[in-house]
């Protein structure tokens, strides 16, 4: 399977805003080596190399938007513009930086402090090495959270992995007869099912 076909959403990077009125002319996108962790659970990622991250740029320049609208707006016909685009790569000790040619809408975004933070869209191998950085969106959510219903819906993705942690049925059965009987629904209680007792870590993959 193509490397590049993996595709994920990452947690986001605090924005570096200035104090003034000035707008931030690098974006953090990745921290350094060693393991990124997200809090939904999708990691962790491995960043091995910055040098071959920047190499494997598809792109001279690589747009920024809003609440990822490129990879949800965009293939439904919905408006998803950038707001700038980064037109640099740079290893730094802390981590992989962007340089931005922020747009008019970017800049004033940038001056209202509109955002905190900024989410890259990466690309990893099957042993979640990340092999690239597509894009970034600006977001005030620290990370995207469960996004998959959202790509299980969209024809331009398929699901292709999903694992079940905590499978117990019958524990989890009991437990939901249990709730119902603290919260009175003796007569909707559910018989089967897994209620709290599961994650699910699920992967997805482009479909050109």
């Amino acid at each position: 399977m193509n490397n590049a076909h993996h595709i994920a959403l990452m947690q986001a990077m605090p924005l570096d805003l200035p104090t003034d009125a000035g707008i931030p002319e690098c974006v953090h996108l990745l921290p350094g080596g060693g393991t990124v962790h997200t809090d939904d659970r999708r990691g962790p990622y491995y960043v091995t190399s910055l040098q071959a991250i920047i190499a494997a740029a598809s792109s001279v320049k690589l747009p920024i938007d809003e609440n990822h609208s490129i990879d949800f707006a965009g293939p439904r016909g919905e408006p998803s513009p950038a707001r700038g685009h980064i037109v640099e790569l740079q290893a730094r000790d802390d981590g992989l930086w962007g340089r931005v040619e922020w747009n008019a809408s970017g800049r004033s975004l940038m001056e209202e402090k509109a955002y905190l933070g900024i989410s890259p869209v990466i690309t990893h191998d099957p042993a979640k090495n990340i092999t690239g950085v597509l894009r970034a969106s600006l977001t005030n959510r620290p990370n995207l959270r469960g996004p998959c219903e959202a790509l299980r819906r969209d024809p331009l993705w398929a699901q292709v992995s999903a694992s079940l942690y905590g499978a117990n049925r019958k524990r989890c059965a009991g437990s939901l007869q249990a709730a119902a009987l603290r919260n009175g629904w003796e007569g909707n209680a559910a018989t089967g099912g897994f209620g709290g007792h599961f994650r699910a870590v699920q992967g997805f993959r482009y479909v050109e």
